[in-house]
């Protein structure tokens, strides 16, 4: 806490600089989380941190993001998957109850709504192409560019369809990436369970055996920062509801870091949206507090951190860490003392203390 600037008296030229270079750092180094990591301005929260974050300014999410400041989400996955399983279930039950009040602005995520523009085209469900009467809308292929994603609904059916476009060169046919059939998110013990559809037969859930259906479909072209509070948190229910689940997303990282390549979730492009992988990055990275699971057999046990007893195995149990250790420990020792001051207030009086 000491301060050899404040302490020098004015006009004195004999401050030490290696000093005060070694206790800026050291402070700054200390109180990293009250400050944003880009603009360098002080956060204003509610609690204290753990982790160091930005602010609220858009562009310094941005810049978090796209430098690579934040924790590898393939990291975390790989190393603690119920605790990014949990992340995602909080945000997913906050947006999905209206409740959300923080959103992942700056990021240029790109989404749909139900007022996006509907275009209708043909599905070749087993080579898995769009086709187009004469030279398709007029107006939709300046529109779809490969790389862009759609959703697909078929009329009767309550699922989507979500894909990768992968090719337009041969218009008016699209060649599209194995589809996405989305279901309703499931939380933890069952993660989240969007599947892929078997690209050989088609859906059961779509009477008749024909391969080619007529389908409706919108881009992923509406920017998620313009939309209004309650259309935010429908679009991030929408992109969260297309995540793989958690399991299946640490066994791709686990495949491709046998295979020697890249570690990293954009590879997984066909079936991870850069809109979706966007917001699971700003989920984990927004994490600002130490959670750590328990289990009945623990090692965190022994420093008293017992879990409860007797639940059952379908049930995961989280120990949440929002302070520092020693401020936590300063709390501990205020209320004790309070605890005596209070005990000793409350004794009987005894004539023999005169």
């Amino acid at each position: 806490m000491a301060d050899a600037l404040s302490s020098l008296p004015i006009g004195s030229t004999t401050a030490s600089f290696p000093l005060l270079a070694m206790q800026f750092a050291l402070r700054h180094l200390v109180r990293c989380t009250e400050f944003c990591l880009v603009c360098h301005n002080k956060v204003s929260t509610d609690f204290e941190a753990l982790k160091p974050y930005v602010c609220s300014s858009p562009l310094c999410l941005y810049q978090y993001m796209s430098l690579g400041f934040g924790p590898s989400i393939e990291y975390e996955i790989i190393s603690q998957p119920t605790v990014v399983d949990l992340l995602v279930s909080f945000c997913y039950a906050s947006a999905n109850a209206g409740k959300l009040v923080h959103f992942p602005d700056g990021m240029d995520l790109k989404t749909y709504t139900s007022d996006s523009k509907e275009y209708s085209g043909d599905f070749h469900r087993v080579k898995n192409e769009f086709r187009f009467l004469d030279d398709g809308p007029e107006d939709l292929r300046p529109l779809l560019k490969d790389g862009d994603w759609i959703v697909m609904t078929v009329a009767g059916v309550g699922e989507e369809w979500h894909a990768r476009v992968i090719e337009t060169c041969c218009w008016p046919i699209v060649k599209v990436a194995q589809p996405v059939n989305v279901k309703p998110f499931a939380a933890h013990p069952g993660v989240a369970q969007p599947t892929e559809t078997n690209s050989s037969l088609p859906p059961s859930s779509i009477p008749g055996s024909t391969d080619v259906r007529d389908v409706q479909f919108r881009i992923y072209d509406n920017a998620f920062d313009t939309a209004q509070e309650q259309e935010k948190r429908k679009a991030i229910t929408n992109l969260l509801n297309t995540l793989p689940s958690v399991v299946d997303m640490k066994a791709w990282l686990q495949k491709s870091s046998n295979s020697g390549g890249e570690v990293t979730l954009r590879k997984f492009k066909n079936r991870l949206s850069p809109s979706a992988l966007g917001l699971l990055r700003w989920i984990i990275a927004s994490n600002r507090s130490c959670i750590v699971p328990l289990y009945d057999h623990d090692e965190s046990a022994s420093s008293g951190f017992m879990p409860v007893q007797g639940m059952g195995p379908e049930w995961r149990q989280f120990r949440f860490a929002m302070g520092a250790p020693d401020k936590e420990q300063r709390f501990v020792n205020s209320v004790r003392e309070a605890q005596k001051r209070i005990k000793s207030r409350c004794e009987p009086f005894h004539p023999a203390r005169l």
